[in-house]
């Protein structure tokens, strides 16, 4: 199934191949959806900084049809990340701070408010 749903993304969507397996895996049946606003809204296919091949897809299709409300929600619970992955991941938080602050309409404010919440936790369960 993964290698079968990777290559059918990189051919539809135009992503990175890590990209697609990471999506196949994570999502399972449910890769197309994540996928297919891309079709409509090119800028969603842009890898967010990092080194975990995530999309802008992802944070948006995880506001929009998955009720994530938060940045830990995302990143901890429906980007198949953990929290060692997520402390690895630190330079795309403001661009998934960005991506739900444009989807909710969260002021500046609680943008900011959302990074610091998550530093918080990060920094609350280092070792």
């Amino acid at each position: 199934f993964v290698a079968h749903a990777t290559a059918e993304a990189i051919a539809a969507f135009k992503i990175p191949t890590a990209s697609a397996e990471r999506i196949a895996r994570v999502y399972g049946k449910r890769w197309r959806e994540v996928l297919e606003p891309i079709s409509s809204d090119p800028s969603l296919a842009v890898p967010l900084p990092g080194e975990f091949s995530l999309l802008a897809a992802e944070p948006a299709f995880a506001i929009d049809h998955e009720m994530a409300v938060t940045l830990e929600d995302f990143l901890l619970r429906r980007s198949g990340l953990n929290w060692f992955a997520a402390r690895g991941f630190e330079s795309a938080w403001p661009a998934i701070a960005d991506i739900f602050a444009h989807r909710l309409g969260w002021s500046a404010a609680e943008r900011q408010s959302a990074l610091e919440s998550l530093a918080a936790c990060s920094a609350a369960l280092q070792l």
